[in-house]
Parts: structure tokens; C-alpha cells; sequence
């Protein structure tokens, strides 16, 4: 899920970690991450607090009185509260409803409204804010901003950027952050079909399609100078089999898994990978690396039911994710993790096992 983060979520979740090992909290949940929301100092989420007059100090004081600290400032990995991780799936699902093609600060907090039992919400609530009234602000200011990164796309001649943003500071309040674009064409992104984003990376699906043709345009004696030269086989839904592929390693392998009951729906064969999976959650917070992030980067469908899928591995200090090869299936309509990459994954994990296991 992680990969679809634009800068300013992943700063939120970033400040949410920050903020539950400041307050000797052992758990991030929905409250850190509206006490992060509360951080920024631009966009959507900015203005919107701005409104309801809301400021980190008094989100921080009912944090506070309603969850106590626990006295001891956590060290290494902090795991997600179920209910945190829900609102990052519905933050995603905000996301896709929208035609969105990454996941930004607006839609966490769209995602927190639409969870509305957890912390964050008796927080709002503690602070007098109606969750409907928040978000039909959240969607007026989102058009707003739209309308306004469509107008900065028609500066006229004879002013730097640097002018042009000092005037949007002086007239126009807070600076919008510059609209994404594929980073081998230059396109907006808005502009394009489809949008693949790894690592800070976008590339259009015009550029893949260009690049794919230059490959099978080679003549069948030329150096051999790439892995895969066989078409692929992909299912008609594919978009979808590649999203619902994601969500299978989140569930499994990511860093903010789900638990290994609801994770048994996303691996191959179920309840027989339950020792595998309680294996990996095991070891979670003894491993002697941060895990930030999981991501998946590259997906090759060998057939209708079963794809190749590279999945990324990001360390803390790394620039660049750690590749690990796996596999994907569907089973009974399904996309989960293979058996074989869960095991995988459980015989890499053996080494740390906590001795009590």
C-alpha cells in the first residue's frame, strides 16, 4: 500500500511514530495519526483544520487525557492499532472513489471520519467537530485546490517560478505543492491513463507502452540484454488482479500486516500457512533493522491464475528497496500469496525468533 503514498502522507505516518514514542504510547493509533494531520503546514489538511480551528497543542491535550502515557519511550518498531490500519485502507479506498492515483494527507483524514469509532474521532468529538460537516469541508477545499493547480498551469511569460510563487504567497495563501508528472515525458499525471509510481518514480502507461514496443521490435538475433522476453499472459481484469495482489503481501508480509486470522484469507492453502505466518508476525519486533515500508514493484502474470511478483523491501537509511522474488495465485477467485513465497518469507524470519517462541 505503501507505494501509492504520496510525500505528504508518508510524512504523516512518519510524524504519527514520532508523535506515539514522544507520548510513551506503544501503538500507533488513529490518534497519532490526527495528531500528524495537525503537523502540516500546507494543503487540504492545513486549511481544513485551519476552519475548525483546530492546532496540534489542542488535538495533543485530548490525546493525552484520553490515553495516558505509558511512562517508557518506546524504542524500535511500533506496530498499527487495527483500527489505524483500517483507516489506511479506507484511505486508500478514499483514494481509488476519487479517481486518485496516489494516496494523500486529505485522503488519511478522509479515512479517520470514515472509521469514526477509534481515538481520533472521541478526539473530535472532545473538540466539538461534526465528522460529516469536516468532511464536505475536506471535498470544497479539494476542489478548490484543483481548480487552482489547473490555473498555475497558465503563468504567463516573463515570470520565474520563484516570482510567480512569492505573488501565490502574498495573494493566494498557502503554496499548493507542483502537480505530479511522468518523469520520463513530463506529463501531468492528471493527463495520463494510468500511472505507475515506485520510489518516488511515476512513468505513464504511454511510456511503458512505448518502451515495451522498442523491446519487441528487436530483431531475434540482438544481444540479449534483458530477462523477459516472452509476452505476457495477464488477466483481463489486470489492474485490478495487480491491486488486489498488493493487498495480499500488505496482509501477509508487510510491515503492518493484519492479524494472522484475517491474514489467512490472503495466503494460498489458508489455515496450512497459519505456522508460517505466526512465524513472520513473531519475529516482528526482533528484527535487528527497521522495516519502513513493503512495497510491490514489479508484477508478471504467467497466466490467468498466477504471477511473478518482485516485492521491495524498504530499510530505514535506504535509499532503495531490498528486492525479494515471490510468487502470486488465485485461488477461488481470489489473488493471495503462493505457499511456496509465505514459507520463503518464514524461513528468512527463522534466524530472529524471540527464544520464548
Amino acid at each position: 500500500m505503501f507505494e501509492r503514498f504520496g510525500d505528504d502522507a508518508r510524512r504523516v505516518v512518519v510524524l504519527a511514530q514520532e508523535d506515539a514514542r514522544r507520548l510513551g504510547h506503544g501503538h500507533i493509533g488513529t490518534e497519532h495519526l490526527l495528531l500528524a494531520l495537525a503537523q502540516l503546514d500546507d494543503g487540504i489538511v492545513f486549511d481544513t483544520f485551519r476552519y475548525f480551528e483546530l492546532t496540534h497543542g489542542a488535538v495533543g491535550a485530548k490525546v493525552a487525557e484520553i490515553v495516558p502515557s505509558g511512562g517508557v519511550t518506546p524504542s524500535g518498531h511500533i506496530p498499527f492499532t487495527p483500527r489505524a490500519k483500517k483507516v489506511l485502507e479506507l484511505s486508500l479506498r478514499e483514494a481509488l472513489a476519487m479517481d486518485d492515483t496516489g494516496i494523500g494527507a486529505e485522503h488519511i483524514l478522509l479515512g479517520i471520519l470514515a472509521e469514526g469509532t477509534g481515538v481520533a474521532s472521541r478526539v473530535l468529538e472532545a473538540l466539538d467537530v461534526v465528522p460529516a460537516a469536516m468532511r464536505e469541508k475536506v471535498l470544497q477545499l479539494r476542489g478548490g485546490h484543483r481548480q487552482r493547480r489547473r490555473a498555475e498551469s497558465h503563468v504567463g511569460p516573463g515570470f520565474t517560478s520563484m516570482q510567480h510563487g512569492a505573488m501565490r504567497r502574498a495573494f493566494a495563501g498557502p503554496v499548493a505543492r507542483p502537480a505530479p508528472r511522468c518523469s520520463m515525458c513530463g506529463r501531468d499525471e492528471e493527463r495520463c491513463e494510468h500511472v505507475l509510481i515506485s520510489g518516488g518514480v511515476r512513468i505513464c502507461s504511454d511510456c511503458i507502452r512505448a518502451a515495451a514496443a522498442q523491446l519487441d521490435g528487436l530483431p531475434p538475433n540482438s544481444p540479449r540484454m534483458v530477462r523477459y522476453r516472452r509476452t505476457e499472459v495477464a488477466p483481463s481484469d489486470r489492474d485490478a488482479a495487480v491491486v488486489a495482489i498488493e493487498q495480499a503481501f500488505d496482509a501477509v508480509t508487510g510491515p503492518m500486516a493484519l492479524d494472522v486470522d484475517d491474514a489467512l484469507a490472503f495466503a494460498e492453502g489458508g489455515e496450512a500457512c497459519r505456522a508460517l505466518i505466526e512465524v513472520i508476525r513473531a519475529v516482528r519486533d526482533h528484527v535487528p533493522v527497521v522495516i519502513n515500508d513493503q512495497t510491490v514493484e514489479r508484477v508478471r502474470f504467467l497466466g490467468e491464475d498466477e504471477a511473478e511478483v518482485s516485492v521491495g523491501i524498504w530499510l530505514a537509511g535506504n535509499p532503495q528497496p531490498m528486492i525479494q522474488p515471490a510468487h502470486a495465485v488465485r485461488e477461488g477467485g481470489t489473488w493471495k500469496v503462493s505457499r511456496s513465497s509465505v514459507s520463503r518469507f518464514a524461513e528468512q524470519a527463522r534466524p530472529f525468533l524471540p527464544p520464548s517462541f
